[in-house]
């Protein structure tokens, strides 16, 4: 599997840009962002696998958005 590389920017207009291999994929909404960076803090993902699973689905939601840019192994 090829590495890849994610960026997000800083926020802007509510907005916050995703760079996918330094190329700009698409656009996630700040509120997005900052409701799984709260769910990262509460570290459930960490001792729980159900919490780490959903996490990482919401995550990959996140970031794949309609683009469908990230690979999926099957």
């Amino acid at each position: 599997m090829k590495d890849i590389t994610i960026k997000i920017s800083d926020v802007a207009n509510g907005q916050r840009k995703v760079y996918i291999d330094g190329n700009e994929s698409h656009h996630v909404a700040e509120g997005d962002v900052a409701k799984i960076l709260a769910e990262t803090r509460n570290n459930r993902w960490r001792t729980n696998p159900d919490s780490g699973a959903a996490l990482g689905s919401q995550l990959h939601d996140l970031l794949n958005q309609g683009a469908r840019t990230l690979p999926v192994d099957a």
